[in-house]
């Protein structure tokens, strides 16, 4: 029952292998560091880009807004002042073949706010007198798409 106990052996590491682990655990977190600030720098300038489209964007669509309310009130005077509806579009302004207005409103960076409405004649004075056809952001900005290289040729042909 009391039989001695094996004698225990220490495990001794030699020092320069713990050295080397330190060394190489430092280094992946310089580079883990290193990678993540430049990540966050990245994130800080996509995010202002993007913050500075959106401003761009809203202030275009209050341009577009305060745009027709003053688009509205004259149509509403020129029907007021109109008894046929010809004298009203031309009043109005819009074009002959489908009594259209069309505004652009810049907002920067090669792209504008494109509003597009329909002038209505109301039965109803008090009635609408436009109905908004397109409000879309197109790029005012010409391309020059590079073609020297084929990606994709179904024909088989290079």
């Amino acid at each position: 029952m009391n039989e001695p106990l094996p004698e225990r052996r220490n495990i001794s590491l030699h020092p320069g292998i713990s050295i080397l682990i330190l060394l190489f655990l430092i280094l992946g977190l310089v580079s883990f560091s290193a990678l993540s600030a430049s990540t966050s720098k990245s994130d800080a300038s996509l995010s202002a880009k993007q913050a500075a489209l959106t401003e761009n964007w809203y202030q275009a669509r209050n341009s577009e807004q305060a745009w027709l309310a003053a688009t509205d009130a004259a149509l509403h005077t020129a029907r007021s002042a109109s008894a046929a509806e010809q004298e009203y579009y031309k009043k109005a302004g819009a074009d002959s073949t489908g009594h259209t207005l069309e505004k652009d409103f810049p907002m920067g960076d090669g792209q504008q706010l494109v509003c597009r409405i329909r002038v209505l004649f109301p039965e109803d004075p008090d009635g609408s007198c436009y109905v908004l056809l397109t409000e879309k952001a197109v790029s005012t900005a010409g391309y020059s798409y590079d073609n020297s290289i084929t990606v994709f040729d179904p024909s088989g042909e290079n």
